[in-house]
């Protein structure tokens, strides 16, 4: 199931977690690291797949950790890397949108990961290809400015990821105003946004706090909102961070 890049952990996992089974999907672990040497599962975890309740014995080499967002917008320059975010941030429970879904490949990608998946564009030529590729697939002419339309198509009024891809060189101010749009109408919602000027941006941002704000004494304090970083030196040294985290 994963056509994306696998890595596995040598990490131990306790039940409850949740972990990605190479070319199974999401599962919850179940039962730990079995230690008896006589058991026939020694040196494998009992896991639960999320998206139909089977069990599964998997040795520890075919799991890795699934790892929540840590952020509300995630951005990736390229379609192998926006792609890899669809399998590593997506669980079966999740109501999922993609704006600019093209002819439908990253969109049943995530269909046959979640819940429930809508892929839109403005262009009916790509939506009619997608349609005909993907027939199981729900696919829509819509502008993704169109809110209304977008709340009104979901089963649940909103939804948990929603992927972006309108051009990987999308004019950056088309990029931001719907980031900004689904940011504030889908509270919650994660956002995975695929633009090369979107990812350079953010690769030279800082946020800015005055030095009173930050500083205690001679020493130098780290002020941290919302994931992003700003650092203040004593002015004397004239240091700041180039870069925020993203």
């Amino acid at each position: 199931m994963e056509e994306c890049g696998f890595s596995s952990s040598a990490g131990a996992y306790s039940v409850g977690d949740i972990v990605t089974v190479k070319r199974h999907g999401k599962a919850t672990v179940s039962r730990g690291l079995v230690q008896e040497s006589s058991s026939q599962y020694f040196g494998r975890y009992q896991v639960q797949y999320l998206a139909d309740g089977k069990m599964y014995w998997a040795r520890p080499d075919m799991l890795r950790p699934y790892q929540k967002p840590s952020t509300r917008v995630l951005v990736t320059e390229t379609t192998t890397h926006y792609r890899a975010a669809a399998c590593e941030y997506t669980l079966p429970d999740d109501v999922v949108l993609e704006v600019g879904c093209h002819e439908g490949v990253t969109t049943d990608l995530l269909h046959r990961r979640c819940r429930w998946v809508l892929g839109v564009d403005l262009n009916s030529g790509p939506v009619t290809k997608a349609k005909a590729r993907y027939p199981h697939v729900q696919f829509e002419q819509i502008d993704g400015f169109d809110i209304r339309r977008l709340t009104a198509l979901s089963p649940t009024g909103t939804y948990s990821k929603i992927f972006i891809d309108i051009g990987g060189i999308a004019q950056l101010h088309v990029v931001m105003s719907l980031v900004g749009l689904y940011y504030k109408a889908f509270k919650g919602s994660v956002l995975i946004v695929k633009n090369k000027y979107f990812k350079n941006l953010l690769g030279n941002v800082q946020v800015y706090v005055p030095q009173g704000e930050l500083m205690h004494g001679n020493h130098s304090a780290v002020w941290q909102q919302n994931g992003a970083q700003a650092v203040c030196q004593p002015s004397n040294k004239n240091k700041v961070s180039k870069h925020a985290p993203i």
